[in-house]
């Protein structure tokens, strides 16, 4: 291939991009009232989209032989944590149907979520924040988008070591 780094950018931008998306739809379902459900079908797409493309240029880098085996394993185990995420979202948003809606504890799930959004996306980049990445408090639910969410946020943390102890740049 003539320009590897042009794909390896392009793989990075994906990642970033489905982790964001994705992030934001467990975030939103939780903000959601009954009322609104409706109004998260965008960002239910937009996560979709996300981790389609994703996958595609993960795929692509296998296939041109940039497998970087470790790399990649470790980015597939990222996008099997994202697609747990939106499908516990989904369900989740399902179950609201016929539920009250958002509470308090959602919301402050909600805006924990954002903020673990900023630190994977730092640690993805190689910036050391914190100690390491944190995952979402135990003790603000353990339904299964926590345990997708924390799911992720191991993932991520896996994919940075590596990229730490084999010298690379994580993205």
């Amino acid at each position: 291939m003539l320009w590897p780094e042009k794909e390896k950018d392009v793989l990075s931008e994906a990642i970033a991009a489905a982790l964001s998306a994705n992030m934001a739809f467990a975030a939103g379902v939780l903000r959601t009232t009954v009322d609104g459900l409706a109004n998260i079908d965008h960002i239910r797409r937009e996560a979709g989209v996300a981790s389609s493309r994703a996958e595609i240029a993960r795929q692509r880098m296998l296939l041109q032989g940039q497998s970087q085996a470790a790399r990649l394993e470790h980015v597939h185990d990222i996008l099997v944590a994202l697609h747990t995420i939106c499908g516990a979202a989904n369900t989740l948003a399902i179950s609201r149907q016929f539920q009250h809606g958002s509470d308090d504890n959602d919301t402050a799930r909600a805006n924990g979520y954002d903020a673990l959004l900023s630190t994977l996306r730092a640690e993805m980049i190689g910036n050391k924040v914190q100690a390491s990445v944190g995952s979402p408090d135990a003790a603000a639910g353990s339904d299964d988008l926590d345990r997708a969410v924390q799911a992720l946020a191991l993932a991520v943390k896996d994919y940075a070591a590596d990229a730490c102890t084999s010298g690379t740049q994580p993205m």
